[in-house]
C-alpha cells in the first residue's frame, strides 16, 4: 500500500506548530515536526489583513522552516484559534432548513460580536443532540472570515502546496484524544484548551462533540468545569493547550472530582528512530495536541 502524508500547521500567537504524519498499513508514523516562532502575531487579525507584508512574512517563515525539516507533503492544513474562527453551540427549531440555520448563524455575528457587516462569512452547523421529541436541536456552528480563507490558501499556495483543511486548533485536540486514548471514549469527556486569554471547553460524548464554548479567563473557570462535570456525568478531563501552566493544573486536579490528564499526542503514533530522542526531550507534549490532532485527518 502506498504511503499518504499529510502536514498540519498551527497558529497560535506568534508561536507556529508543525507536524507531519505519514499513514501506512493502517498506521500513523510521524515524518517530520518542530515549532518556531514567528515575527507575525496573528491573533491580530486587522493587521494580518491590511497589508501584503504580514502574508509574504509568513509564507518565507514557513516555507524555509518545512523546506529545513524536509516537509514532504503537497497537502497542508491549517488550524486557527478561537480569535480567528468564531464557534458557538446554538439551539435550533427543528423545522429550518441547514441554509436558515446558517443564515441565522451569520445574523449572530453581526448582532452579538459586533463584526463589521462589510465582512463575510463562511459557516456551517453540524448536529449535536438530533431529539425528534423535542421542539429544538443542539449544534455547533463554526464561521471564519471569507478574507481570511482566500490570506491562508495564498499561504499554502506561497509553500507550494495545495490547501486541504481550515479549522479551529482545539477541534483538533478531540482528533488527538480520540486517537491516542481510545480506552477513554466509551464515556462522556471534556477537553480542554488554555489560551492566553481564553479557554475552550469541548464536551464529547459516543466519539462526538455535543457542547462547546470559549469562555474569557477571568471567568470562573473550575466552577464552570464543576457544572459539567455534574451536568454531563464527565468521567475525566483531558487537557493542552500554550498557556497551560502548571499551577492550573495543580488547581484543576485538586478541585474536580474525576481524573484530568495531559495529552500526550504522540502516544499512539509510531515514532521512527531518528526522532525517538528528539521527541523524549519534549517536556510539553501537549502543545502539539492541536497539530498532531489536525495532521490525523488525512484523506485516505
Amino acid at each position: 500500500m502506498s504511503s499518504i502524508l499529510h502536514t498540519a500547521v498551527v497558529f497560535e500567537w506568534d508561536q507556529v506548530f508543525c507536524v507531519e504524519l505519514e499513514f501506512r498499513n493502517n498506521k500513523y508514523s510521524l515524518n517530520s515536526f518542530g515549532t518556531y516562532t514567528s515575527q507575525i502575531n496573528t491573533d491580530k487579525i486587522e493587521l494580518l489583513l491590511n497589508n501584503q507584508e504580514p502574508k509574504k512574512i509568513i509564507i518565507t517563515e514557513l516555507s524555509q522552516f518545512l523546506a529545513k525539516n524536509k516537509f514532504k507533503s503537497k497537502n497542508i492544513s491549517f488550524g486557527l484559534n478561537s480569535a480567528m474562527m468564531f464557534v458557538e453551540t446554538l439551539p435550533f427549531d427543528i423545522s429550518l432548513t441547514k441554509e436558515e440555520k446558517i443564515e441565522h448563524v451569520t445574523w449572530e455575528l453581526y448582532q452579538h460580536f459586533y463584526h463589521d457587516k462589510s465582512v463575510s462569512y463562511e459557516s456551517d452547523v453540524f448536529y449535536v443532540q438530533e431529539n425528534k421529541n423535542q421542539a429544538f436541536e443542539e449544534t455547533i456552528s463554526v464561521s471564519i472570515r471569507q478574507d481570511l480563507i482566500w490570506f491562508f490558501n495564498d499561504v499554502a499556495v506561497g509553500c507550494g502546496k495545495e490547501l486541504n483543511i481550515i479549522n479551529v486548533d482545539h477541534f483538533g485536540a478531540e482528533q488527538s484524544v480520540l486517537h491516542n486514548y481510545p480506552e477513554d471514549i466509551l464515556n462522556p469527556f471534556l477537553i480542554i484548551n488554555c489560551d492566553e486569554e481564553t479557554t475552550d471547553f469541548t464536551i464529547m460524548q459516543n466519539g462526538s462533540p455535543v457542547f462547546t464554548i470559549t469562555l474569557n479567563n477571568s471567568d470562573e473557570i473550575i466552577l464552570k468545569i464543576n457544572e459539567q462535570i455534574l451536568k454531563y456525568k464527565l468521567s475525566k478531563i483531558f487537557l493542552h493547550g500554550r498557556a497551560l501552566n502548571p499551577q492550573f493544573h495543580e488547581l484543576l486536579v485538586s478541585k474536580s472530582q474525576i481524573p484530568v490528564q495531559l495529552i500526550d499526542p504522540f502516544k499512539k503514533i509510531e515514532i521512527p528512530k531518528s526522532f525517538a530522542k528528539q521527541i523524549e526531550q519534549i517536556e510539553v507534549r501537549q502543545k502539539f495536541t492541536s497539530a498532531i490532532g489536525l495532521a490525523l485527518r488525512i484523506d485516505k
